[in-house]
């Protein structure tokens, strides 16, 4: 069971279903990651922007150039502003919440 606030909006988003809400100007995003992965979704693309989030289930591997850190499921991560261009994959089932 996952309690959120009520008024979450949802999409779908290349097999990822996503569930947001604004606060001012962060959102708060529920990620649900398919059992087949992130490879070709949103995830997988080279992003600059800051995030900040929680691994609820599954695992999430944040990518910076060679560089790989693999994100168990209970752990929080933040890759801040201004880094160099990261992006994240999921091999399977993952469940993240996070600010973006």
């Amino acid at each position: 069971m996952h309690v959120a606030p009520a008024d979450l909006r949802a999409v779908r988003q290349g097999g990822i279903a996503l569930r947001f809400a604004m606060l001012g100007e962060m959102a708060y995003v529920l990620a649900e990651i398919p059992a087949s992965g992130s490879a070709g979704t949103s995830l997988d693309a080279p992003c600059t922007q800051p995030h900040w989030g929680f691994v609820i289930a599954g695992e999430l591997t944040c990518v910076t150039g060679r560089r790989r850190l693999t994100i168990p499921a209970g752990r929080a991560f933040h890759v801040p502003a201004g880094g160099p261009e990261h992006r994240f994959e999921a091999t399977g089932s993952s469940l993240i919440a996070g600010f973006l």
